[in-house]
């Protein structure tokens, strides 16, 4: 059941913005992440050679993330107010 929300629909409460270049991939935020939403790039790297994090839609704006950074590469804001965002998020391990 999904509270009346289109098919396919997710519900976002926040979101985050990744400081990329600062990232050095070491992917303790993937894991932290209750709803999943943080993937890794598969073979895009950042400037310092490193692989980082995406959000994918659904982040509820927990802060686990920017928590548990050890490079402070999180900023986390939540929303007033979920916005409803068409598409299911990608299966973990997507890639671009």
């Amino acid at each position: 059941m999904n509270g009346g929300r289109a098919p396919g629909s997710v519900l976002v409460r926040g979101t985050v913005v990744i400081d990329v270049d600062a990232c050095k991939g070491c992917e303790l935020c993937i894991d932290a992440c209750p709803p999943g939403v943080l993937v890794m790039t598969g073979h895009d790297v950042n400037a310092r050679g490193y692989r980082y994090p995406l959000l994918v839609a659904g982040c509820t704006a927990c802060r686990a993330c920017s928590q548990i950074c050890p490079d402070f590469v999180f900023q986390v804001y939540k929303f007033d107010d979920p916005v409803e965002l068409p598409g299911a998020p990608p299966s973990p391990g997507a890639t671009t």
